[in-house]
């Protein structure tokens, strides 16, 4: 896949830069082959800092080829789709997915933070291009009800929060080093940054200057009463130092400012190695919460606040900033430190999950159009390699996913079983195992790229496993087969973690004690084989109550990998014939096969899928 991002970057905005950070990591996490291509206002920077292709944002021509080789064009994250900043803003934005649509690319707007919209010319533009975008993934609910209120009712739209919230944290050596760097030695009192930037629009510059004396005198009398070391970390240079300097030069104490020019992770190292943070810049305030640092916000705009607030932390508008008011919310932070940090850890992995889950509906969007539809069941066109991926982001994400391994039978079974086909279709990943089903493809023009088998993917599963130390339970089969299986595969990879095995054959009174084994262990991958249809509807029944970050259904696998079933000869495998292997070893199968036939002529007799 080939992307264009289309943002804010390479203006040396902190925040904007590390947005696209975010975004290239979370695009890699996924596809760690997609080509991507930044309109950037210095794209020989933004190519060696973050090893993508970059063009110029002020070249029609650059901007036009970029597009023109693309697959899709991605809009974000930040502010873009605003008229608040300048006239020109808004129209540059929208005219980047304008150009898309007329190369007939595919648009996504992710991690956006969407409006406000004043002049009403500019609302209808922007609903009329907006409209136009396949996918809308904005960064909170606020902006997700500006959709509405713009009438955006076309495309698939989603709000999870901002990209930025996914980046690592920093580790406390890097912490110690930029400190050292700069020149910053630990006091008796507390170490307090603060990240300035121009008051809003709104306030006449008279009241302006009185604001920047009323931030000097309170940062003053701050430094008196808790012996605080200030120190000034500018987020858009050089426009935030000159601002730092209106406050500087108005103290009568002295206090520290970063002049060198940092890029976003040092900036969340910096932000990181302080006891408190005061902010006006979203991300400043975002930087503060992912190192778990206690914070203040000046809330310049309406999103600073609406974070603030998401995250259960103070803030003060702009334009009704008062010393006493000031430095009470400080000190207020200050003496409940230990339980805002105790919040901000809890809350922290709350956060970085809905970050990254703007990249996983993105992906899932995009891999919708590549599933294929035989005969009313999802089948899922991808690789044994690159299932192995989704399998690891799955199980990366902690939330319950189940993967099936659909045959021509089990469709068959399916369209005459209402339960089973809405289990089959609502599985996170449908892998081809069967001949047929590579046959039916073809029928249709459209091949499937392998066929995925459960005891082919079983040993790539546990060689990940192996080396992710994934946990591992084994479920299915006669007593000891699960065991013999388990007794292969560890043979095979010696480190694999196998955390419990057991038969298949439990009744009902027995289900409560096999769930509570599996939840003791704590598996990461649980693989069962109790045959279909009984296997895949245990588990989607039972998907949200096992919590198990992945669960497959491989039928007969286990019996094969303990050496109980012998599996048919490669040239047999090779050539579709593995069915009829099955047939010579297993005579009693035939009854079985009359769905093999049922499923071609239902495939010769459908005229699209």
């Amino acid at each position: 896949m080939k992307v264009v991002l289309s943002g804010y970057f390479g203006f040396g905005n902190i925040g904007d830069e590390a947005i696209l950070e975010a975004m290239v990591r979370g695009l890699r996490s996924h596809a760690p082959d997609i080509e991507i291509t930044v309109l950037s206002a210095n794209p020989s920077l933004t190519e060696k800092a973050y090893n993508v292709k970059a063009a110029s944002r002020w070249r029609l021509r650059s901007i036009m080829r970029s597009i023109k080789e693309s697959d899709v064009v991605i809009s974000g994250g930040g502010g873009l789709i605003q008229d608040v900043t300048g006239p020109f803003t808004l129209i540059y934005y929208l005219g980047i997915i304008y150009l898309a649509k007329w190369y007939r690319k595919k648009t996504v707007i992710i991690g956006q933070g969407l409006g406000p919209i004043k002049r009403l010319l500019n609302r209808i533009i922007a609903r009329w291009i907006l409209s136009k975008v396949d996918l809308i993934i904005v960064r909170d609910e606020e902006s997700y009800q500006n959709l509405s209120n713009f009438g955006i009712k076309r495309g698939e739209k989603h709000f999870t929060s901002d990209v930025t919230l996914m980046l690592p944290q920093t580790d406390s050596e890097k912490k110690t080093e930029l400190l050292r760097a700069e020149g910053i030695e630990r006091g008796e009192g507390p170490l307090i940054g603060i990240s300035i930037r121009k008051p809003s629009r709104r306030i006449p510059k008279a009241k302006a200057e009185v604001y920047y004396k009323t931030i000097a005198s309170a940062l003053d009398s701050l430094i008196e009463k808790l012996h605080a070391q200030f120190i000034f970390i500018p987020f858009h240079y050089p426009k935030d130092v000159i601002e730092s300097a209106k406050i500087i030069n108005l103290m009568k104490n002295s206090v520290h400012i970063v002049v060198r020019e940092y890029g976003a992770r040092d900036v969340m190292g910096l932000i990181g190695s302080m006891d408190l943070f005061i902010g006006m810049r979203l991300h400043s305030m975002i930087f503060s919460a992912m190192e778990g640092i206690p914070m203040v916000g000046v809330a310049y705009d309406p999103k600073v606040k609406a974070f603030l607030n998401s995250i259960g932390q103070k803030s003060i508008n702009v334009e009704d900033v008062t010393e006493e008011m000031f430095i009470k919310l400080v000190e207020d932070a200050w003496e409940n430190r230990e339980a805002i940090k105790e919040k901000l850890n809890r809350i922290l992995s709350d956060l970085k999950a809905e970050a990254s889950s703007s990249f996983e509906i993105f992906f899932k969007f995009f891999k919708t159009e590549a599933t294929l539809n035989i005969l009313g069941i999802k089948i899922d066109n991808l690789t044994i390699d690159e299932a192995l991926r989704e399998i690891d982001l799955f199980v990366r994400s902690r939330k319950p996913h189940l993967v099936v391994t659909p045959n021509p039978e089990m469709v068959v079974m399916a369209n005459k079983d209402k339960d089973f086909k809405e289990i089959l279709n609502e599985a996170h990943l449908n892998l081809p195992d069967g001949a047929g089903l590579l046959w039916a493809a073809k029928v249709f023009k459209k091949p499937l790229k392998e066929k995925v088998s459960g005891v082919d993917l079983i040993p790539r599963i546990a060689e990940l496993a192996e080396r992710q130390k994934y946990k591992i339970y084994l479920l299915g089969s006669k007593s000891g087969i699960a065991a013999g299986a388990a007794g292969y595969l560890q043979k095979q990879y010696p480190n694999l973690k196998i955390v419990g095995t057991y038969h298949g054959f439990f009744n009902k009174e027995e289900e409560l004690k096999v769930i509570e084994n599996i939840a003791l262990t704590e598996p990461d991958i649980l693989i069962v084989g109790m045959g279909s249809p009984k296997q895949e509807k245990w588990l989607g029944h039972k998907l949200n109550v096992l919590n198990i970050p992945v669960s497959i259904a491989v039928g007969g696998s286990l019996d094969v990998l303990a050496g109980k079933v012998k599996r048919a000869p490669k040239w047999m495998r090779m050539t579709g014939l593995e069915w009829f292997w099955r047939l010579l070893r297993q005579p009693w199968r035939i009854m079985r096969q009359w769905r093999l036939f049922k499923f071609v002529w239902l495939v010769l007799t459908r005229k699209s899928f």
